[in-house]
């Protein structure tokens, strides 16, 4: 019941991230939940494992994936984001941070691609957020990325 009535909590909190068409996804697993604008975004199965979810574009090549995880011992913020900062190789970084308990990174690929990733950390489990889409569609995809990052909610992992 307590897990519940967090995740009601959660799903209150996220909702005014949009104004319009939204769907939340919600992970039981790693209790985190994120909201997505639905005439954008088309979700694919859950993973099997029950981590997480992949979201294709419904027009372009655009996609999002959201996935959780446990912490390893002595994974930071910083050396997650130095893990996944190698997809940049050849790249240009455009924004940063790290803090305690996230890190988030966007960079404009080698290849001309957006990628943007967040990861926020919390009881020993991680939550992900990961954007990539071309970087002619900024205009449309840059808005998406800052309310949906901003609508990332981490509760309490089922474990």
């Amino acid at each position: 019941m307590t897990r519940l009535l967090l995740a009601l909590g959660l799903v209150m909190a996220a909702a005014p991230a949009y104004a319009g068409d939204t769907q939340i996804y919600g992970n039981a697993r790693f209790g985190y939940l994120v909201s997505y604008p639905d005439k954008l975004l088309a979700p694919e199965q859950e993973a099997d494992n029950g981590d997480g979810r992949r979201f294709h574009a419904r027009h372009g090549s655009a996609s999002m994936s959201v996935w959780g995880g446990w912490l390893t011992e002595g994974e930071t913020p910083s050396s997650i984001a130095r893990e996944y900062m190698g997809a940049c190789a050849g790249g240009t970084v455009t924004y940063k941070v790290v803090k305690r308990s996230l890190e988030a990174f966007s960079c404009i690929t080698a290849r001309g691609r957006v990628l943007y990733h967040k990861t926020t950390v919390r009881r020993g489990a991680r939550a992900t957020l990961e954007f990539d889409y071309p970087r002619a569609e900024r205009a449309i995809w840059d808005p998406v990325v800052k309310r949906v990052a901003a609508s990332l909610k981490q509760g309490a992992p089922a474990g």
